[in-house]
């Protein structure tokens, strides 16, 4: 079980396109606060709640928090940056933080005894997003820390990761759409470090948790913001 990890995101923005586009991603290693006086002990902050926002920290988009994931106090915070916490720009940035426990035990899945932890927020969704192209962009920082990579294992099968964000969907319980992925509920991607420290981009086929390509964003991801 990850008994510490924290994780700081800035500026998440949320882009309506009318027709197609692209776009890359890249590394940073500028950093408004140096690493050395970062502090992973548990700051003062604005706890994450239902229906909160902030513009500094999470741009334009509002979310809710996922209760039943032991939405812990700690969990999520807005950190300010006069109190030593990374800032990518602006004054402020969203942390997150996971402790020993801080899991769900619900029947459909079971975090606690399977070796996982976890915290969410969801995206209040309040206008339909069809025929349009989302695009989220935010910058992350990791500081380096025992247990955020997983112990590499040995012979065949597959090999340990941490996944440290994921954009999910999800359908409505009044809109149901059980034909897409798994009961209308998957992954389009997550942000992992493997055991080799290295960290990446999975995607996944269409709606499913089938995965679609694995795209290195750096291989050494502590330190510095990524964005």
């Amino acid at each position: 079980m990850i008994s510490l990890k924290t994780l700081y995101l800035f500026s998440i923005s949320l882009v309506l396109l009318a027709c197609g586009g692209g776009g890359d991603s890249s590394s940073s290693s500028s950093s408004s606060t140096p690493a050395s006086t970062i502090s992973l002990a548990t700051p003062a902050g604005t706890q994450c709640a239902n229906d909160f926002s902030n513009t500094d920290a999470f741009g334009n988009i509002t979310f809710t928090v996922s209760h039943p994931i032991n939405a812990s106090p700690w969990g999520c915070l807005v950190v300010d940056k006069s109190n030593n916490q990374p800032v990518y720009s602006g004054t402020q940035s969203a942390r997150f933080e996971i402790r020993p426990g801080d899991c769900n035990a619900a029947t459909s899945f079971n975090d606690c005894v399977n070796d996982r932890s976890r915290w969410e927020i969801f995206q209040n969704r309040r206008t339909s997003t069809a025929g349009q192209i989302i695009t989220y962009e935010y910058a992350v920082y990791i500081p380096s820390q025992p247990l955020i990579q997983p112990t590499p294992t040995s012979g065949p099968g597959p090999k340990p990761l941490t996944v440290l964000t994921q954009i999910n969907w999800q359908c409505l319980t009044s809109n149901p759409c059980s034909s897409l992925g798994t009961n209308g509920y998957g992954a389009l991607a997550f942000l992992k470090i493997d055991y080799t420290g290295t960290l990446s981009l999975q995607t996944h086929q269409d709606f499913t948790w089938v995965p679609n390509q694995v795209v290195t964003v750096d291989t050494n991801p502590y330190n510095k913001w990524i964005k």
